[in-house]
C-alpha cells in the first residue's frame, strides 16, 4: 500500500512555525544556560525547562498559523511583522517592569533572563517563520 503525502498551505505554515519554535527552543536553552553560568542566577521558579519548552514552541507555531491568515490580506506579511514586533516589544517592556524577587540583584537577573528569552522568541517569530514559509527550497527536505 502506497501512502501519499498531502501538504496544504496551512500545514506548511504550521510546520514552518513548529520548526521555528524548535530552533527558538534550542537558542533559548543555550541562552539560559550561558546566562545562568555567567551571572550565577540559580532560581528556577519561573524560567525553567518546561516554561522554556512550551514558551518557545507554542507561540512560534501559533504565529506560523496566524501568518497563513495574514497572507490572505494585501500587505499581510508587513502587517504580521509589525504586529508581532509590537507584541515582542510590549512584552519585553512588561517583563522589565515586573518584580518577582525581594532582592534587587536577583530581580534584575530574572528580568534580564526573561526579556532575553522573549527577545529570542520574538526574533524567530518575526524573521524566521516568514523566511521558512517563503523559501520552499530551504524547507523542501525538512518539512
Amino acid at each position: 500500500m502506497k501512502h501519499e503525502l498531502y501538504e496544504t498551505q496551512l500545514t506548511r505554515y504550521a510546520l514552518s512555525g513548529l520548526l521555528g519554535g524548535l530552533l527558538a527552543l534550542m537558542f533559548n536553552f543555550i541562552f539560559a544556560i550561558t546566562f545562568r553560568k555567567i551571572t550565577g542566577f540559580s532560581s528556577f521558579q519561573v524560567i525553567n525547562v518546561s516554561t522554556i519548552i512550551f514558551g518557545s514552541i507554542i507561540p512560534v507555531t501559533v504565529a506560523g498559523i496566524v501568518l497563513y491568515f495574514f497572507e490572505k490580506v494585501k500587505g499581510g506579511i508587513f502587517l504580521y511583522i509589525l504586529i508581532f514586533l509590537t507584541l515582542t516589544i510590549l512584552t519585553a517592556f512588561a517583563v522589565l517592569k515586573t518584580h518577582l524577587y525581594s532582592i534587587p540583584a536577583t530581580d534584575l537577573e530574572f528580568r534580564e533572563l526573561f526579556s532575553g528569552v522573549i527577545g529570542i522568541i520574538g526574533l524567530f517569530t518575526i524573521l524566521f517563520v516568514p523566511l521558512l514559509v517563503k523559501n520552499e527550497k530551504l524547507t523542501a527536505n525538512i518539512i
